[in-house]
């Protein structure tokens, strides 16, 4: 293999062209150990990728509890659906200046999928305020509970056009009888509320805040029209 002289400049272009026809400068060695170097300087310059991080709202805050059980019996709530981007842990956000895009964040998710969240959250508020004898998520057929179901239309946060945020939760619920042919309740329920500042933490603090409104507003609508 030919070597040549290294005390003359020799371009990196024409460097590549030696290696390709078989000529290796005498001083190879030492730009091997260059570009070592150079390797590790850019590598150790790559910033860090961000830390997962995982929200849930706070415990409920207890709310007022009913005089008597609306229902005289078991009712049980599934599984909230949630369709698309709601069903899935990544938190949703949007902009009010293009409400029809719904973008995720990449390292700020939820620690379970929204439907269990909520579900849960509904659960403890209806069994706070007694809204029937026994509340809980699976009940036994021979026990013909009463069931409650409900879809997630939004779960997200929401960036105004004042550069302000605020939270959109939107529900679809439905309550059925055992025996009846008509549900005692099918509904949608939609609560906003705004920010004071730009933190996710804050965020999601509100949005338990208003599922829990939201599931107080069904027991109530429900002892409305168990008056009528």
């Amino acid at each position: 293999m030919l070597k040549v002289r290294t005390d003359v400049y020799i371009s990196p272009i024409r460097r590549t062209i030696f290696g390709w026809i078989g000529i290796v400068p005498v001083d190879a060695g030492r730009a091997a150990k260059a570009a070592l170097v150079l390797l590790a300087t850019y590598g150790c310059s790559t910033a860090p990728l961000p830390d997962y991080r995982y929200y849930r709202p706070k415990d409920i805050n207890q709310p007022v509890a009913l005089v008597q059980p609306v229902i005289e019996g078991v009712l049980q709530i599934d599984g909230f659906r949630a369709d698309g981007v709601f069903g899935e842990r990544p938190i949703a956000y949007s902009a009010e200046s293009d409400p029809q895009k719904l973008l995720q964040y990449h390292y700020q998710l939820w620690t379970d999928p929204p439907g269990a969240i909520l579900q849960r959250r509904f659960i403890d508020v209806l069994a706070a305020m007694k809204l029937a004898t026994s509340v809980t998520a699976r009940a036994s057929v021979r026990a013909e509970p009463y069931k409650l179901s409900a879809s997630i239309e939004r779960l997200e946060r929401v960036k105004r056009l004042s550069g302000s945020w605020e939270v959109v939760v939107k529900l679809r619920i439905r309550v059925e009888s055992p025996r009846g042919t008509l549900p005692m309740l099918e509904q949608t329920y939609e609560r906003r509320s705004a920010a004071t500042g730009d933190s996710i933490s804050e965020s999601i603090e509100l949005l338990g805040h208003a599922v829990d409104d939201i599931a107080e507003n069904v027991a109530r609508d429900l002892l409305k029209s168990s008056q009528h």
